[in-house]
């Protein structure tokens, strides 16, 4: 190894503690040449810095280790390894555990690179004791019936109702065994688990019979139809229910059903023309089956449904009976009431498969599935026919957009996360079909990810999105490109010419806030500004239209480019303005910030220049400072107060009671969002001419000052004055509605998005 070619940082990563290089990188490998009948090829070893390697505050391009000429892969189904020379420069095992079943490695010259469990959470899956007598909590008023249908298998029923009670729901629940008149220890069910509802019919009836007439004895909101060879998950339950208050479409809630060796058995299925598509035998952990979605059905061994729209519908159809096709039926049912089905992947069972009923499966599904498909002939003759890359079988489709940016969009922790998570709850609302990368993450991230799933996004990551793109060319009509280092990756050119449009969202201009922080801290060289402005100028020149978040940036561009325009970053609730405590209740000043350097730099004069001239005036005042980025910069006294981070819920509170907030930049490009946020909550803001640099008619409603003295008796004279504090904040409300609400975004979307219906 030491004869090898490396990269000249290829020193500095491999002496890097292990811990910090595992959580720093992710890996990927480029053949540069089809592989060979005995598995040669020309490859490239790639690592990409993630979120948590930062330079200079500034996220890594990838950085090449090194490169070998012929590389031989040895690979089975739990193993692989490229090897050079018979040494192993890339391994990848996956083992099983005895407790989390299956742990996934890889390693790149022997340094560990990746590590996660798989399957995790799912310990009490496949091997769950029961104890001869449990009980359940007796509910007067339930919300959830569970309905559980029952012929013989006493075991698999007793180890249902177990891993019902571990899983530790706390939504109010019954729960009903149909009983269709077995013969085996099941008779002795309630005398061994209390607080159970045992219906036992007096003859065999079928699973259809069964089910309807169970749900006469239920006394829940809604009715959850589960079999009783199923393992319930944590949060199993709680996670069907939630998606009625997040869909208002809702009608029917599925689970992800896992089969015994792992794989998927359903996550929703669709009715195509020809077939009807699960995707059955697929990895439970690939994030294309882990969002919230529509689907056409979900099968009745996990089915959660509104109890007053099964009455309404008649219940499952006996036409189906004993068995098979109820469910699809079911669901077409309430979609024809103008409802919709929904397939929740964070409720997880796992399926052991039809044991209760031991008819003759494949007579049954046949004849039945022949029925359901003369029954709504009319359905299946508007579907579409199936194809791997088509999401929904309707024959017109919503319009495709593909989000990208550099992370997860971390709302709570800056201004650039905000405004793209607000872009991207905007645009869930609209009939899209809506997919989101976060190009230098490398792996989920929480509660961002469960976050965008429950919107019905999936999230694609850049190891896959390229690819991706190239297979969708048919059906992805917008792309969205955030910040001009994510865009540098991307051909635009390329993807233009197959059919996608591709707006770029700047932020701001990075070359001029580049050149302005320059102005009192040397920390760009000219080369670097120079080919930040030539990258910024190129990607707009390419893109169908740039937006930018204010009229400052599109006067500059707009000498060069004719495809610029002004969309505006945030979105806020101009209520909250209203309930701001009285001015005699409200104490103390507050600054918000990240770790963006003009928020350090801001901050740092105010204190050193301005805060003295202010404490003689006012000696008992606080500073509040928020952001856990200013914790090892900046020193506490009586006067300044350290908060770090602190949770939206907890800001709210903040914003509620202090008296003013500050924005004190020197340099910076674009809208401050820590101004019109201030704003929103109806909070006098005192700032630089920088921050309110793109605001339109700021002048009645915000303080602005340059020198330290004028900024301090502005921040004095509106501490201690009640009458302009109250006339202020009157403008408040009109200003955020007219320049920050949902409306001014939606007007800038629809004029470069067409988010009307086509053809699948």
């Amino acid at each position: 190894m030491k004869n090898l070619k490396f990269s000249p940082k290829f020193k500095f990563i491999r002496n890097i503690n292990k811990r910090i290089f595992n959580s720093l990188f992710k890996v990927k490998f480029l053949k540069t040449e089809k592989e060979s009948s005995k598995g040669y090829y020309l490859c490239c070893v790639q690592l990409y810095r993630c979120d948590k390697c930062k330079i200079d505050n500034k996220i890594n391009k990838t950085i090449y280790i090194c490169s070998f000429p012929f590389l031989k892969i040895n690979k089975t189904e739990n193993r692989k390894i490229i090897k050079f020379l018979t040494l192993p420069l890339y391994k990848r095992t996956i083992k099983k555990s005895r407790k989390r079943f299956y742990i996934f490695k890889i390693k790149v010259l022997s340094i560990r690179i990746r590590q996660k469990t798989l399957n995790q959470g799912c310990e009490i899956l496949y091997s769950l004791s029961t104890p001869k007598k449990f009980s359940f909590k007796k509910i007067d008023k339930p919300l959830v019936s569970i309905i559980i249908p029952v012929f013989n298998q006493y075991e698999y029923t007793k180890k249902c109702l177990y891993s019902i009670l571990l899983s530790g729901e706390k939504i109010p629940y019954e729960i009903i065994i149909a009983d269709d008149n077995s013969t085996d220890k099941t008779l002795n069910l309630e005398k061994e688990i209390k607080n159970l509802k045992v219906i036992h019919n007096l003859k065999n009836v079928g699973y259809i019979k069964n089910c309807n007439n169970a749900a006469k004895y239920a006394n829940g909101e809604y009715l959850y139809f589960l079999n009783n060879d199923t393992l319930v998950q944590k949060n199993w339950l709680s996670e069907l229910v939630n998606v009625f208050s997040i869909k208002k479409d809702a009608g029917v809630v599925g689970s992800m059903v896992i089969r015994p060796n792992h794989k998927l058995q359903e996550c929703g299925a669709f009715l195509f023309k020809d077939v009807t598509y699960v995707a059955m035998g697929q990895d439970i952990n690939d994030l294309k089956h882990n969002f919230l979605k529509k689907c056409d059905y979900v099968s009745g061994c996990s089915l959660l449904t509104i109890k007053s729209l099964f009455n309404e519908i008649g219940g499952f159809d006996e036409l189906f009976s004993p068995a098979y096709c109820d469910d699809p039926d079911y669901c077409l049912s309430v979609r024809k009431k103008g409802l919709a089905t929904y397939v929740q992947p964070k409720s997880k069972i796992v399926h052991f498969g039809s044991v209760s009923y031991q008819y003759s499966s494949s007579d049954l599904q046949i004849r039945n599935n022949s029925r359901l498909r003369s029954k709504w002939r009319d359905f299946f003759s508007e579907r579409v026919l199936f194809s791997e890359f088509r999401e929904t079988s309707d024959p017109l489709r919503n319009t495709s957009i593909l989000v990208v940016d550099d992370l997860f969009p971390q709302f709570d922790k800056h201004a650039g996360g905000k405004t793209i998570f607000q872009y991207l709850k905007l645009l869930s609302t609209q009939k899209v079909n809506l997919k989101f990368c976060p190009y230098f993450s490398c792996e989920v991230e929480h509660p961002y990810f469960d976050i965008l799933s429950d919107m019905g996004i999936e999230i694609i990551f850049s190891d896959n999105v390229h690819k991706w793109i190239e297979e969708h060319y048919s059906y992805l009509d917008y792309i969205i490109i955030s910040r001009p280092n994510v865009a540098e990756h991307f051909m635009i050119k390329a993807i233009r010419a197959h059919g996608p449009k591709i707006i770029y969202y700047g932020h701001d201009l990075h070359y001029l806030r580049m050149s302005r922080t320059n102005q009192y801290s040397k920390v760009y060289s000219e080369e670097e500004i120079d080919k930040m402005m030539k990258l910024e100028y190129s990607i707009i020149s390419f893109v169908d239209v740039a937006l930018f978040p204010s009229f400052v940036e599109q006067n500059i561009l707009e000498q060069k480019f004719s495809n610029v325009d002004v969309i505006s970053p945030y979105v806020f609730n101009s209520r909250n303005a209203n309930k701001h405590k009285n001015f005699i209740e409200s104490n103390g000043i507050i600054f918000v910030g990240s770790a963006h350097a003009p928020n350090l730099d801001g901050l740092k004069w105010f204190i050193d220049n301005v805060f003295n001239i202010v404490v003689k005036h006012i000696p008992d005042i606080k500073l509040y400072i928020v952001g856990e980025s200013f914790i090892d910069t900046i020193k506490p006294s009586n006067n300044i107060i350290l908060m770090g981070y602190v949770n939206n819920d907890d800001l709210t509170k903040m914003y509620r009671s202090v008296k003013l907030s500050i924005a004190p930049l020197r340099f910076g490009a674009g809208i401050k969002g820590k101004i019109i946020e201030s704003l929103s909550y109806g909070v006098p803001v005192v700032t630089t001419s920088i921050g309110v640099e793109g605001l339109r008619d700021y002048s009645e409603i915000i303080d602005v000052a340059d020198d330290p003295d004028n900024f301090a008796n502005l921040i004095v004279r509106r501490y201690k004055d009640s009458t302009l504090w109250h006339k202020t904040r009157s403008f408040y409300v009109p200003y955020i509605n007219n320049y920050f609400s949902n409306r001014s975004i939606e007007n800038c979307f629809n004029k470069y998005i067409d988010f009307s219906m086509r053809n699948n």
